[in-house]
């Protein structure tokens, strides 16, 4: 693996594959986008900001996200909540081919495909 600049992530999308070993159906909708110097996620909710990327740690600490809550499918709203704390404190980002893969000093693996 190594570890992607912006401009390589500039103008793409990724689909959550995984989370912390377990897969994601394929049929699920959790995606992360990179345009520019800003980032978007959907899981239960759509959340945006810009993010920093510092050698292989990437951080966004100020994400505007809407305030549903989903009940189904069960563990969604806690993959979300990981996905929060990852980018506020900073995640360790590596890409491989067309896959990135986001992780957390308290062992919480995020992988997503590029599509």
């Amino acid at each position: 693996p190594s570890i992607p600049s912006a401009s390589n992530l500039n103008g793409s999308t990724f689909k959550m594959t995984s989370y912390n070993g377990s897969a994601i159906p394929t049929d699920s909708k959790y995606t992360l986008s990179f345009e520019g110097g800003s980032l978007s996620a959907k899981f239960c909710n759509s959340m945006s900001g810009n993010f920093v990327l510092d050698g292989s740690l990437i951080k966004a600490s100020n994400l505007v996200s809407t305030k549903m809550y989903c009940a189904t499918p069960s563990g969604l709203m806690e993959i979300e909540s990981a996905f929060v704390s990852m980018l506020n404190f900073g995640a360790v980002i590596y890409q491989s081919g067309n896959k990135i893969i986001l992780s957390y000093a308290k062992g919480t693996v995020m992988v997503f495909i590029g599509f």
